[in-house]
């Protein structure tokens, strides 16, 4: 469910700002960095 937020988050604000390809590259690199640590912790928590 977090991810699903965090992800139209990044949407809207692409689209909001109609960001460059670089900034747009960030933007990807964040997102999975964020999708990353969410799925670290999840991992975590099972065990």
């Amino acid at each position: 469910m977090n991810i699903r937020y965090t992800l139209l988050t990044f949407i809207i604000f692409i689209h909001a700002f109609q960001c460059s390809a670089s900034t747009l590259d960030r933007v990807i690199d964040t997102s999975k960095s964020m999708v990353n640590v969410q799925l670290t912790a999840r991992w975590i928590t099972l065990y």
